[in-house]
């Protein structure tokens, strides 16, 4: 699941929300503001991990993802194979 960026129109701040694609969060969690959450669209959703800085090559940041995913795919495995072994 990613994190999705969103900003509040009434304190007009934005959040990272992590939820699935078929949540929609509409409360502000930063001042209370009830139905004020909207997409902020010009931020890209994160999927975790911490959000890169402009200085950041894109090229990095996609072999940054790769590697973490790489390392969830070997835990993972790990993990199965070990439940496996039981």
């Amino acid at each position: 699941m990613p994190n999705y960026v969103y900003k509040c129109t009434s304190c007009e701040q934005t959040v990272d929300i992590f939820h699935s694609f078929s949540e929609s969060p509409t409360d502000c969690e930063l001042c209370g503001a009830e139905n004020s959450l909207k997409r902020d669209y010009s931020t890209p959703f994160n999927f975790g991990g911490s959000t890169k800085s402009a200085k950041t090559a894109p090229g990095q940041i996609v072999n940054e993802f790769i590697e973490q995913t790489r390392e969830e795919v070997r835990k993972e495995k790990l993990n199965r194979e070990f439940l496996d072994d039981k």
